[in-house]
């Protein structure tokens, strides 16, 4: 049984899931190297409509959320150019940025230092 908010709840598909503001951060990265950061943190909720894409404000926030995770990396810098830690803190502010209700971890220190595991159990608590 899996129950969200007290209320049992049935998931079929990763967009039920998503709905009821829960996101899952993978131990394998699962994003575009050849995007800007920016563009993971926000890939398939970018700001914007239809073919107009407000990237300056997509950068802004992805800043503020890597911020806030203690994460000092360059949003428009291109994914495929930060190490693998940095990667993982991507993956994390992803589904950070979406303000979930829950936030299912799958071993996410397992590639970061001790600093930044330090920084996500911070923002964990918070």
């Amino acid at each position: 049984t899996i129950k969200v908010g007290g209320a049992e709840v049935r998931m079929r598909r990763p967009a039920d899931a998503q709905a009821l503001g829960i996101r899952m951060v993978h131990q394998e990265i699962n994003l575009v190297p050849d995007l800007t950061v920016a563009e993971n943190v926000y890939l398939g909720r970018m700001p914007g409509k239809w073919t107009f894409l407000r990237k300056g404000e997509m950068v802004r926030k992805a800043g503020a959320v890597l911020a806030e995770l203690g994460a000092a990396i360059n949003p428009r810098e291109r994914l495929g150019n930060l190490s693998i830690s940095q990667q993982q803190l991507v993956e994390i502010a992803k589904a950070y940025a979406a303000q979930p209700r829950i936030i299912v971890l799958d071993e996410p220190t397992s590639s970061l230092s001790e600093h930044e595991t330090t920084a996500l159990f911070r923002i964990l608590r918070k």
